[in-house]
């Protein structure tokens, strides 16, 4: 990649020293967490610390620059993330992607609380949230949401958050559920054409 600056550390809602824990024996754990009680502590195998910052403390970082895409990918840690950048969200409006891991039943009160959290937030910052659905790793239509569903489903756990100014350019581009000939099912995630095909 060329113009791009990675910087070691993680984004959360306090500056500090942070716990990862680790749920495999991999050297590089995919599904690992900094927060503790997201996958169950007995899972754990192993735990590292990681440097955290608030994003007030690296800002002026990106002086001088716009933000316009925020990308969410910390298997349970959105909140702090959504959290710390609530200002910034509100100056800058960027268009968000995020991964939230489902919740799996309504008694997962932990993940439940934290999502409403985030829906909550967002809405007041003027976004409105839509879960991305794929079919073949590929994009097939967004649903708008009124809330993040409870459900069981790792491969529905993709979404996309539009300020509510742009939500006209953003659904005039990318097709929706309702109104395109395009019938979903979250039940059995059948996606069809409407028209007898399948996808």
């Amino acid at each position: 990649f060329t113009n791009v600056s990675l910087w070691p550390v993680g984004l959360s809602n306090q500056t500090g020293m942070g716990e990862l824990s680790f749920y495999t024996d991999l050297e590089f754990d995919s599904m690992a967490s900094a927060v503790s009680e997201f996958r169950g502590v007995e899972r754990r195998t192993r735990k590292e610390f990681i440097p955290l910052f608030d994003w007030s403390k690296l800002r002026a970082v990106f002086a001088g620059h716009e933000i316009s895409i925020v990308k969410i990918d910390v298997e349970g840690g959105e909140w702090e993330v959504i959290d710390a950048l609530t200002d910034e969200l509100k100056r800058s409006q960027p268009f968000i992607l995020m991964e939230i891991l489902p919740a799996k039943s309504a008694d997962n009160h932990l993940r439940i609380e934290r999502q409403s959290r985030i829906f909550d937030r967002l809405a007041q910052l003027g976004y409105q949230m839509f879960l991305v659905i794929k079919s073949n790793e590929q994009l097939v239509a967004v649903e708008p949401l009124a809330a993040i569903p409870i459900h069981d489903d790792e491969n529905r756990c993709e979404y996309v958050m539009v300020p509510e100014r742009r939500s006209a350019q953003f659904l005039s581009l990318i097709p929706t559920v309702y109104g395109t000939g395009i019938d979903y099912d979250p039940g059995t995630n059948v996606i069809s054409n409407g028209a007898g095909g399948y996808w």
